[in-house]
This record gives C-alpha cells, structure tokens and sequence, in this order.
C-alpha cells in the first residue's frame, strides 16, 4: 500500500490547517474577533483549541515513529475519535447557523475518516 505512514501524517496535517482556516474564515465573516461560531473567545476557549489542533500535530508526528501495530491503533481511535466530535460539532453548528462555512467540518470528517481508513488498511 506504498507509505502508509507518511499518508497519514499528511491527512492529519491537512487536517489541522482546515481547523485553522475554519476558524480564520469565522473571524472574518462576523467580523467579530471576539467571538467564533457564538463562543467568547477567552483562556478557556483557547486552550481547547489548543488542544483540539495539538492533537492532528502529535498524531502526525506519532504516524511516523511508532511502531506498525501501535501506529495502526492509535490512527484508529484518534480518528474516530475526531470524527465524531466534528460530526457533532457539525449537526450543532448547523442547526444554529447553515451558513455556507459548513463545508469545512465536512472535510474535517472527510479527513478524519479518510485516517481511520488508511490506518485499517494499513495490515
């Protein structure tokens, strides 16, 4: 299957720089620098942002080092895991704005089930 590792280093960047353009292309469209998609921006928020994009970077270094079995299962439940909490944060965002921004997430999902796919493949 070629170098699987090094595909999904590059799905978990790509993801990471969508989040990032997501979260400029809020800034921008309200005009509003203090708040994105209805959330205060404050130490709180920006920590679990943070924390939400160190994840993708960690994973996509993690991709490369560790060993074919655990790198295998970590993609696996890492990228579930990211799907789902787009998927929701989604449904949510769509409910309380169906704006044209919305096709973002979808690729965040796109990217994050594409990781889950290579990673199973991956045997």
């Amino acid at each position: 299957m070629g170098d699987w590792k090094t595909r999904l280093s590059i799905l978990w960047l790509i993801h990471v720089i969508g989040g990032v353009y997501n979260v400029v292309l809020e800034l921008f469209r309200d005009g509003n620098f203090n708040k994105i998609e209805g959330f205060l921006v404050n130490d709180y928020s920006l920590l679990m942002v943070s924390v939400a994009w160190l994840g993708p970077l960690l994973m996509a270094f993690f991709s490369q080092i560790l060993a074919d079995k655990a790198n295998r299962w970590a993609n696996i439940v890492v990228g579930a895991v990211y799907a789902i909490v787009i998927a929701v944060n989604f449904i949510m965002s769509l409910a309380l704005d169906p704006s044209v921004l919305v096709i973002n997430p979808l690729f965040g999902i796109i990217w994050s089930v594409l990781i889950v796919w290579y990673a199973w493949k991956s045997e």
